[in-house]
């Protein structure tokens, strides 16, 4: 199994991103290889925490980023 760069990332970086993003966006959307097989980034913070924590949606998108553009339909319909 190979390490990634977006697979290094941990929850309060994130966290701590969007909450200094100034402009209107009510999703955010992070490579799923953030998280690892529970669903938890390095430091133990879940999606749900990310939500909680920032008042903004965070979903994952499975790699690769061709799949993207699927990602984001499917959640416009929600």
């Amino acid at each position: 199994e190979s390490v990634t760069v977006s697979g290094l990332l941990v929850g309060m970086d994130i966290l701590t991103a969007i909450k200094a993003y100034e402009k209107k966006a009510d999703l955010f959307i992070i490579p799923s290889n953030c998280l690892n097989e529970d669903g938890l980034f390095l430091d133990d913070i879940s999606l749900s925490d990310l939500t909680q924590l920032s008042g903004r949606r965070v979903i994952a998108t499975p790699s690769p980023i061709s799949v993207l553009p699927k990602t984001i339909r499917k959640e416009l319909i929600k």
